[in-house]
């Protein structure tokens, strides 16, 4: 609908637009092609396209089209197109239907009126081509409409045309003739043919409309270079006078009248004034020409060429180009103009016999492109036709003369056997020619002789051709030579040579050159060498000063830097004047970088690059074998591998091979790890693979990746250690409530007393816990003073009884409500009113909230209750207080133990047994006072039921805790002087403070859950903005819950300590004193051997914010 809604205005703009498109519309809908349908209908799934005007001028019919995207998707739902399959191309060559086209003395051409129209739907499958429209006739209201026939824009609509022409043609494979017209020469809705005489010609196509018209199709705007059959078809309605003398024909322009065809570079000429001089211009242009033929292709490989350049100097699609290339682009782009004047009989030969043909094809090659051209000769007038060329950019890979002669020699081949199939020639009429006496010796040699490269391709030829075919020519006789070298437009249009051939071809065969045999030097006939054994000496060279700046430099770009300025300063060494004294050029640092990977090549493929350098192959077992390298123009060893064709940048398709333990390949992982933001190992590793071939890249670039502190901070991983032992007071027998844990809960609004206007006010829920039962008493509290605490801590005493020990946590990690809530258990008056009464108050380490897992569950199952219990509801005083007792009777009923399956034991022990001695909801006993029992006897009754509960507690209940559910491994204990990461949840990971572990305090299995750390001694001053200078204890869990550990002195981590602030302290700091900057328990290299005196000259190398090598 918004496609829609933006549409309409763009046809209001224009009014004949707009009329078009609804009289469109009309149309379609008046020849039931488009049907109107409901809006609203729900019920079966269905597709709406969006839809667009296409307009075409040059058409004579149908100058507005209407094409649906059915492309168009929503969110993340499928297109129509995605769920569709597009089917097989089953439609000819366009190479083949040109070439074909010119066969015929006498050809017509002819469409398809509406075809795709001309197909049906079925109606179950109409409502996925759905589409909307204002009515403007009324009130612009909505319409629905669905395609009866197939539309433009459906991703299978080619392929339903096609196979539909191929079903009804195959009804008249009785008339061969007329069949193999149709099924080789419609393309999609266009038919191109002819005939060798003017009844053929009429017959044909009277035998195509009948064929067509029984499929229920229009076949109409013939056009044909026959005066006499354009007659014939006016007389029968098939045509009109005034049809167009000039036809489209497959990108290319026939003229009926002088029956011949041109190139349409209208488009091409309204582009050129608007073009700029840049990359993205020039392969614009270079798409925009249409020449499949190979007409004009000595012009267009000049283009190619330049595109080429481009490629290799490395600009951006946007970056202005050099002098030299801007001045060739602008005279290529002036000589388009000239193009207009190109014209070529369409005919081969007024009487076209295959049995009276020939086809020659000439082979040639530079070092900028290589190509063939093929001709068809008549024997008996000796009347030769331009046919077919290919050519190809030189790659970038140098190569040598004359395998790229050979390469030449292999497209001439690959266009004989083409030619040979498809205009039905015998190999006997079909001669190679090439200029090249080496090219031609190794065809004609066995292939089995030469290396691997020639061998390959000598193979093919021979496969392809007739290697006694193969002729020697001259060069300047070589109508490819053209191709190779490229000529302006002018010189191609009155080129006799590369339109007609040779001279001689236009002779007797007698007069044709002889094949001289010529002896080959042999060092250029890549003959197969003998394997020879070469024993490498090793020798101790004194250290390279690359070296030293491999070492002293942390930075790829700074290295590179360095050894440009060392390149220019020798450079300005060898010249007496005219110095280079501005800043560091492209070029410079190009060549610096080469400079440098030449020499990490040489040391670490010291064997391949000389077995390479005498074009020998390298050995079976190298590392390198499967990457078939090669050395370039500057003799950098690169990947041959098998993307020649591809259309990438040669640093892509030949990426310079690295070794993967070498300093230099470091520098470059970590540059581009740095350059894209700290990404991961497989962003890295595309990104390094569009320049560079790593050997083992993926281990070399995790392994740096592992010791960035950036990215170990974000990795970090939280630290863990074994579930420790209980403590006694869990696993011993001793009274109810003499030792509890204590936690508080809330706010919640309670009202002091019913009444109209009466405000709600806060109320907290003080939580005891037995440890040895897991009783629960709950008390109110009305605020947060210590002398609410006190008095609720009194009633409990009353109640309970007087704990002997109490534990609780000190909340350092909480925040909001809960560091007020406990706050109260550490105020000074709640500490003299425990020493007055011997209670023992024990604090958890902060950071710790899983050392009361006890009470933090008394507290998750009392809300759990209370929230079910009253909803949103506000109580009054005295129905909250008595809702709380009830909730601590439920939980006090609770089984200690999972309930029997045995039907005889119909008890369960709960914590209410060991306050009353039965359960909170037991029925009442009968009254037995009037029966006499010995005292003695009812204390030993009351002692048994006691005995009995402990038995069973000890028995049933603490077995329950042998098993760890978690943590159940030993992990690595922290030590004193690690360093490590204070994980906060409120603050992201590079923002998390560092600490020093000053003092670990082991348990009674040896294993570090406790700890102390110190967050001053990281540098001084430096420390203070990573976290705020305190020393803190963290015990037990915190290591597990909040610590990451950085590293140890076993294992050091580089972290991220300096940025650009942090410097200066550094240096005035350590003016002071010895340097020793600890990082990860281990001290940088370097920085303990200056001191103050040299404090001066130091320099702080650094990569982003890490300090990497000082």
């Amino acid at each position: 609908l918004k496609r829609l809604e933006s549409l309409i205005p763009k046809l209001e703009k224009n009014k004949w637009l707009h009329q078009c498109y609804d009289s469109v519309l009309k149309e379609q809908l008046d020849l039931g092609v488009i049907e109107p349908c409901s809006l609203n209908d729900q019920n079966q799934n269905s597709y709406y396209m969006p839809h667009r005007p296409v307009i075409k001028e040059g058409s004579e019919t149908t100058k507005v089209r209407i094409v649906f995207d059915a492309s168009s998707k929503q969110g993340n739902f499928y297109s129509l197109n995605d769920c569709l399959m597009p089917g097989p191309n089953l439609n000819p060559s366009i190479l083949d239907l040109l070439i074909n086209f010119r066969k015929h003395k006498i050809a017509f051409s002819a469409d398809i009126e509406k075809a795709f129209l001309q197909i049906g739907i079925k109606e179950n499958e109409r409502d996925f081509l759905r589409f909307l429209y204002f009515d403007k006739n009324n009130d612009n209201e909505l319409k629905c409409f669905r395609m009866t026939r197939v539309p433009f824009g459906v991703t299978c609509s080619p392929f339903i045309l096609a196979a539909t022409i191929k079903h009804h043609i195959k009804k008249f494979k009785g008339n061969s003739e007329v069949h193999e017209m149709l099924d080789s020469s419609v393309y999609v809705d266009d038919l191109f043919y002819g005939g060798d005489s003017l009844e053929k010609a009429h017959q044909l196509s009277t035998d195509a409309v009948n064929v067509f018209r029984e499929a229920g199709m229009n076949l109409r705007k013939f056009q044909t270079n026959s005066t006499e059959l354009k007659k014939i078809w006016i007389e029968n309605n098939v045509t009109s006078e005034t049809e167009n003398d000039n036809r489209k024909i497959l990108g290319l322009i026939w003229n009926v009248n002088t029956d011949t065809l041109k190139l349409e570079i209208d488009s091409l000429l309204e582009m050129i004034p608007n073009l700029k001089c840049t990359k993205r211009h020039i392969l614009r242009t270079v798409a925009k020409i249409f020449d499949p033929v190979g007409f004009i292709s000595p012009f267009v490989i000049r283009v190619k060429c330049l595109l080429q350049q481009l490629w290799e100097l490395g600009l951006d699609f946007d970056d202005a180009v050099p002098q030299r290339v801007r001045q060739n682009w602008l005279e290529w782009c002036a000589e388009v103009e000239t193009l207009k004047s190109f014209s070529l009989k369409r005919t081969l030969f007024s009487n076209y016999d295959v049995d009276e043909m020939e086809i020659h094809v000439f082979a040639d090659s530079s070092t900028k492109a290589y190509g063939a051209v093929a001709y068809i000769r008549h024997k008996r007038t000796f009347e030769v036709q331009f046919v077919l060329s290919k050519t190809r950019v030189a790659p970038v890979k140098k190569l040598t003369l004359p395998r790229l002669e050979l390469l030449g020699a292999l497209i001439a081949a690959r266009i004989a056997s083409y030619l040979k199939s498809l205009l039905r020639i015998s190999a006997c009429d079909t001669y190679c020619w090439t200029d090249s006496s080496i090219a031609l010796n190794w065809i004609k040699g066995s292939a089995i002789r030469w290396k691997q490269f020639v061998a390959n391709r000598v193979r093919e030829i021979q496969t392809l051709t007739d290697p006694g075919k193969w002729k020697f020519c001259e060069g300047r006789e070589n109508p490819a030579d053209l191709l190779s070298r490229g000529c302006s437009a002018q010189k191609l249009l009155n080129s006799e040579i590369w339109w007609n051939g040779a001279r001689w071809l236009s002779q007797a065969k007698y007069l044709w050159p002889a094949t001289v045999e010529r002896k080959i030097p042999e060092e250029i006939t890549e003959l197969k060498g003998i394997k020879t054994v070469v024993q490498n000496i090793t020798v101790q060279k004194p250290e390279h000063p690359f070296h030293c700046l491999f070492n002293k430099c942390s930075s790829w770009s700074k290295v590179v830097r360095v050894a440009a300025w060392c390149l220019r300063f020798i450079k300005n060494l060898q010249k007496t004047n005219d110095k280079t004294k501005t800043f560091l050029l492209t070029s410079e640092f190009e060549e610096a970088q080469n400079v440098i990977l030449k020499y990490v090549q040489e040391e670490a493929f010291h064997e391949e690059i000389q077995r390479l350098k005498i074009n020998k192959p390298i050995k079976t077992h190298s590392k390198l074998l499967a990457l078939c390298p090669y050395l370039d123009g500057n003799e950098i060893l690169r990947v041959g591998g098998r993307l020649r064709h591809a259309k990438l940048h040669e640093n892509t398709k030949y990426p310079v091979i690295l070794p993967k333990d070498h300093v230099v390949t470091d520098l470059i992982i970590r540059h581009y790890h740095l350059k894209y933001l700290h990404a991961g190992n497989q962003l890295v590793l595309s990104a390094i693979r569009q320049r560079y071939w790593i050997l083992c890249a993926r281990v070399a670039i995790k392994r740096i990746i592992w010791k960035c502190g950036r990215c170990a901070r974000l990795r970090s991983a939280l630290s863990q250690q074994l579930m420790g032992d209980l403590p006694p007071s869990r696993v011993n027998p001793s009274r109810a409530f003499s030792k509890v844990g204590v936690d508080l809960s809330g706010p919640f609004q309670v009202k002091p007393r019913k009444g109209r206007g009466i405000r709600p006010m806060k109320t907290y829920d003080c939580i005891f816990v037995c440890f040895t039962v897991k009783a629960v008493h709950l008390e109110m509290l009305g605020d947060l003073s210590s002398d609410c605490f006190i008095a609720a801590l009194k009633r409990f005493a009353a109640r309970r009884g007087k704990p002997d020990e109490i534990f609780s946590d000190c909340g350092t990690n909480f925040i909001g409500a809960s560091k007020e809530l406990k706050a109260v258990c550490s105020t000074e008056s709640v500490a003299n009113f425990l020493c007055t009464n011997e209670i023992v108050w024990h604090f958890n380490p902060p950071s710790a909230p899983h050392f009361g897992g006890l009470w933090e569950a008394a507290v998750k199952s009392m809300k759990f209750h209370l929230r079910r219990a009253i909803g949103a509801q506000i109580l009054i005083y005295e129905e909250f207080s008595t809702l709380l007792v009830q909730i601590e009777a439920c939980l006090n009923s609770r089984p200690l133990v999972p309930v029997s399956s045995d039907p005889d034991d119909l008890s369960v022990i709960t914590p209410a047994n060991f306050l009353i001695g039965s359960t909170l909801d037991a029925i009442p006993e009968r009254d037995v006072t009037n029966f006499t029992i010995p005292l003695a006897d009812r204390w030993k009754l009351v002692q048994q039921i006691s005995q009995s509960f402990w038995k069973r507690w000890s028995s049933e209940y603490i077995t329950q805790f042998q098993r760890r559910s978690k943590w159940q491994r030993p992990h690595y204990n922290l030590r004193v002087n690690d360093i490590v990461l204070i994980k906060d949840d409120n603050l992201p990971p590079l923002k998390w403070r560092m600490g020093r572990v000053v003092e670990t305090f082991p348990g009674s299995d040896n294993q570090t859950r406790i700890l102390k750390r110190d967050r001053r001694r990281i540098l001084p001053q430096i420390a203070a903005d990573f976290n705020d200078g305190a020393s803190t204890s963290v015990s037990v869990r915190t290591v597990q819950r909040t610590i990451i550990n950085m590293g140890s002195q076993s294992s050091p981590t580089r972290v991220p300590l300096l940025t650009a602030l942090h410097k200066s302290l550094l240096l005035s700091w350590a003016q002071e004193t010895t340097i020793g900057l600890l990082m990860t328990g281990s001290t940088l290299p370097g920085l303990t051997s200056l001191v103050s005196n040299c404090i001066g000259r130091m320099l702080v190398y650094e990569y982003g914010n890490d300090i990497i090598n000082p």
